[in-house]
């Protein structure tokens, strides 16, 4: 894991530049989608709306690893986590 967040950092610091901690890693949704496909092999599979301004998109590989990204409507992404081993639990019934 430690190694798949340090080449998502290298990535997203080459796409970005220098940012402010609270920030993340942001870029635009153009180079966040590219880096995620191209060097970690994810695709997005869950998307939500989270405000009236911005969703929030969820980005899995075969390999486990996951990526949640939020999405604004200015065209900008942000890297919100990251993580390995994602399991989808399906819809459970209300308790």
């Amino acid at each position: 894991m430690r190694s798949r967040i340090l080449a998502l950092t290298c990535a997203m610091a080459l796409l970005a530049g220098p940012l402010p901690a609270a920030d993340g890693f942001c870029a635009s949704h153009q180079a966040i989608t590219e880096a995620l496909v191209q060097r970690m092999g994810e695709a997005k599979t869950g998307i939500g709306v989270r405000d009236p301004d911005s969703l929030l998109e969820l980005w899995q590989s075969r390999r486990g690893t996951w990526t949640l990204v939020q999405r604004y409507a200015d065209g900008r992404s942000c890297i919100v986590a990251t993580g390995e081993d994602w399991v989808e639990l399906g819809p459970s019934e209300p308790a």
